[in-house]
């Protein structure tokens, strides 16, 4: 693994982890876990494939924009 991948991986670990602790402290966990228990699943998996759609367009457009300033 290059040195860059494993500080890209650390970052998102760090990001990752301080989500968590600002989740876990800004309420309750149990209501945290009821909020997710009363979610209807077929809106959650619409969000989780709405959220992959957007990241794919995202990628596309930055691609799109560095071929353009590339050659």
């Amino acid at each position: 693994m290059r040195k860059s991948s494993k500080w890209n991986l650390v970052a998102c670990a760090f990001a990752f982890g301080l989500m968590l602790v600002y989740l876990f402290s800004a309420g309750e966990v149990s209501e945290i876990f009821g909020a997710f228990l009363r979610m209807d699943p077929l809106y959650l998996v619409i969000a989780l494939l709405l959220m992959v759609v957007y990241w794919l367009m995202e990628a596309w457009a930055i691609q799109i924009v560095m071929n353009k300033l590339s050659p």
